[in-house]
């Protein structure tokens, strides 16, 4: 997937097994899915509790997956998932970040780099030009049902003046309307959760969002 390639990735969390493949049930129609892993620590909220025993496997079914660790020791989860996953995206405020790149990049999977809206993206730009992809939180992780914060577009917009190439993700409060915003300030991809998983028909909802992202 190239910069020139816009596409919609519908989120899943869950709590039980059974919540994870209801979810994906209701995503089935999609080629992409985002995975947001949450530990209770990096974020307040929890997302696949390590307690509990969560089955994978389903994941096999979509052509990319990303995984998103807003976890303080990524590590467990990267050799956890490692085989069903196309992309790790972990965040620029963990501890020994260029080590998690290398590990990551080591097992042979892309690597994304997220950015909470407290952090400055120009203090990265070394370790933006190791990875494929930055995604950038457009509400506060692990808050769910925050607002949109509108004024965090404009790190799309200098990423995408630095970084003609790279894929840049928006993450939080996505609909028809933030999407918009997001892709004229120069993302190309697009994180959207209860959009399209609380919508009276997922699929219609999901084909609109993605007419609009690959509108010209």
């Amino acid at each position: 997937m190239s910069f020139h390639d816009s596409s919609i990735f519908p989120s899943v969390i869950a709590n039980t097994q059974y919540e994870f493949a209801k979810r994906l049930m209701t995503i089935s129609f999609s080629h992409a899915v985002h995975i947001d892993v949450m530990d209770g620590y990096f974020v307040p909220s929890i997302s696949f509790p390590h307690e509990t025993f969560f089955s994978f496997s389903h994941l096999k079914h979509f052509k990319r997956v990303e995984v998103h660790l807003m976890v303080q020791k990524p590590r467990h989860w990267i050799d956890y998932l490692a085989d069903v996953t196309h992309l790790f995206i972990i965040h620029a405020e963990i501890e020994n970040l260029d080590e998690q790149i290398a590990y990551i990049k080591s097992r042979g999977i892309k690597v994304g780099l997220a950015f909470s809206p407290q952090t400055d993206v120009s203090l990265f730009h070394e370790s933006i030009q190791k990875v494929d992809q930055v995604t950038i939180m457009t509400v506060t992780p692990g808050q769910y049902g925050a607002a949109f914060q509108q004024e965090l577009l404009q790190k799309v917009t200098k990423l995408r003046h630095s970084f003609p190439e790279i894929d840049i993700e928006c993450d939080g409060s996505m609909n028809e309307d933030t999407i918009q915003q997001a892709k004229s300030a120069g993302a190309n991809l697009f994180v959207v959760g209860s959009c399209i998983q609380n919508a009276a028909v997922p699929q219609t909802k999901f084909q609109l969002l993605n007419e609009l992202v690959k509108k010209e």
